[in-house]
């Protein structure tokens, strides 16, 4: 196929943003997919990473998904676009295995102090709390 090639072609800075814009759509065509059909499946629950230590063991893989799944469109073109400046000024000093490399431990650092955050400051005890909830909710029905 000529697109995979062309990937191969391509930088990992590329790559990542080609990722990104894929992975958005997929999850965009899910969740239009799932509210046709009334079902109440939530796909980033099973993308997106968890504050909950119980979910979090149980869907492990989402401390690397969730680093490439957006919300909406606006949440998309501000991270790719910051992305991109400053991997375009990363990439003339670091090698594209080193781009990726800062891309995937700024990603883990990120969730480890996410997760951290809201199991150690009461402030995100009600957040928290909620957010488990509805989590929840939407997994019995």
């Amino acid at each position: 196929m000529k697109w995979i090639n062309k990937l191969e072609e391509n930088s990992c800075f590329t790559n990542i943003i080609v990722l990104n814009i894929v992975v958005f759509i997929l999850v965009s065509i899910c969740n239009v997919y799932f509210f046709l059909s009334q079902n109440n499946t939530d796909i980033l629950l099973y993308l997106g990473v968890s504050s909950n230590t119980d979910i979090l063991f149980k869907r492990p893989w989402t401390i690397i998904t969730y680093m490439f799944v957006h919300i909406d469109i606006l949440h998309i073109i501000l991270n790719l676009m910051v992305f991109y400046f400053c991997g375009k000024i990363l990439t003339n000093y670091l090698s594209q295995k080193q781009l990726l490399a800062i891309y995937l431990t700024g990603g883990i650092i990120g969730a480890t102090t996410y997760i951290i955050a809201f199991n150690i400051f009461p402030v995100f005890l009600d957040l928290k709390l909620n957010s488990d909830e509805k989590k929840q909710f939407n997994n019995s029905v």
